[in-house]
C-alpha cells in the first residue's frame, strides 16, 4: 500500500523527476516509485524481468527433459515384441500337426529342426497326454528327417530340448506333466528343438530361425 511519507519521495524510475508525498515501494525489486510508475510494467521491474526469464529456462528443461524421454520411448516402440497372448494366438493360427488331436488337448509350440535338415522353424500342436517320445516321432515324420530312435546308438538318435534353457527333456515325460511342474519352464507358445546326437544340451542361440 502506497506510505505517506513526511517529505516528498524521489521516484527510482531512471529518467522520472517526480518527486511525491505519496509513493508505493514495489514489492518484487523493493525500490520506490511515483505513483505513476509503482506498477511493476510501469517501472520495468528488474525482479519481475528476472523471474519471467527462470521461468522461462524452467519451461524450456522441462521441454528438453521430455524431448530426452520421448526419443527412446518412440524407438522402444518400434523394437516392442508382441504379448505372449498374440504370438500365441500367431502360433495356433498357423500350426500344424494330427487333425485327430482334439482341439481342446492340443498344445503348440514352436518347433526347431535339426541343424543337418536346414528346415527353418516350424509352428506345431500336440496332443497334452503325449510322451516327448512320441512328439518326437510326429516332428520327425512332418520334417521328414530321419528317426533311428529305435537303435541303441546315441549319435543317431533323436532328442528334443526346451528352447530357453537348451536343456534335454526326457523322452519318458509327458506334456501334461511338464507343463503342470512348478518352474513352468514349458508352457503354450514356447520353443522347442529337435537335434540329433544325444546330447544333454543344446545352444538355442544356434537355432534362431
Amino acid at each position: 500500500m502506497p506510505s505517506a511519507p513526511s517529505k516528498k519521495t524521489p521516484c527510482a524510475l531512471e529518467g522520472c523527476t517526480r518527486a511525491e508525498l505519496w509513493s508505493a515501494k514495489c514489492r518484487n525489486c523493493h525500490l520506490t516509485f511515483c505513483l505513476g510508475h509503482r506498477h511493476p510494467p510501469d517501472h520495468e521491474c528488474s525482479a519481475l524481468a528476472e523471474s519471467r526469464r527462470l521461468q522461462r529456462e524452467k519451461e524450456q528443461a522441462v521441454k528438453d527433459l521430455r524431448a530426452q524421454f520421448k526419443a527412446p520411448a518412440a524407438a522402444v516402440s518400434k523394437t516392442k515384441k508382441s504379448s505372449p497372448v498374440v504370438e500365441l494366438m500367431k502360433l495356433k493360427g498357423t500350426a500344424t500337426g494330427d487333425k485327430a488331436v482334439p482341439l481342446e488337448s492340443r498344445v503348440y509350440f514352436r518347433v526347431h529342426f535339426p541343424r543337418e535338415s536346414n528346415l527353418g522353424s516350424q509352428p506345431m500342436y500336440f496332443h497334452k497326454d503325449w510322451t516327448i517320445g512320441r512328439a518326437i516321432d510326429a516332428i520327425a515324420n512332418y520334417g521328414k528327417i530321419i528317426n533311428r530312435n529305435n537303435e541303441a546308438s546315441p549319435e543317431t538318435r533323436l532328442s528334443l530340448h526346451h528352447g530357453e534353457s537348451g536343456t534335454v527333456i526326457l523322452t519318458t515325460a509327458r506334456f501334461v506333466t511338464l507343463m503342470a511342474a512348478p518352474d513352468k519352464s514349458l508352457s503354450n507358445g514356447c520353443h522347442l528343438i529337435l537335434e540329433r546326437g544325444g546330447m544333454e544340451s543344446v545352444d538355442p542361440a544356434s537355432y534362431s530361425s
